[in-house]
């Protein structure tokens, strides 16, 4: 073998090093951007799916004990989001949802409940 082979080797070698450090790196700076998406997501359609299915109305509390389980990731990505504070999380999921007017809010006495807004409703 001469020496021109080796050196060519060495090099790409080098640089496929390199250009597999930069992937690896830039993946796992924006796995997180990426996992809270996904979360938020499942949130947000596990809450309204639990909010239809509900026609007499639900509240936080109800909303926090259905979400949470709720995890995305896995043990390869190295990333695992999970739901911790699930009364904190069903509050911001259902300002969302009010947000996007999706949902409506009732509130009757002290006693808040949230409901679906129908399609003849939004018009």
């Amino acid at each position: 073998m001469n020496i021109e082979v080796y050196i060519l080797g060495t090099l790409s070698f080098a640089v496929m090093g390199a250009l597999l450090y930069i992937y690896g790196y830039r993946r796992s700076y924006k796995m997180p951007q990426e996992l809270q998406k996904q979360i938020a997501i499942k949130l947000e359609k596990k809450a309204m799916s639990f909010i239809t299915k509900n026609a007499q109305g639900v509240t936080a509390k109800s909303i926090a004990n259905e979400i949470k389980d709720v995890k995305v990731g896995s043990h390869f990505q190295g990333y695992k989001f999970s739901v911790k504070d699930s009364l904190v999380t069903a509050q911001a999921v259902l300002d969302r949802l009010l947000a996007a007017n999706k949902i409506k809010k009732v509130i009757d006495g002290k006693i808040v409940k949230y409901y679906p807004i129908s399609d003849e409703e939004e018009k």
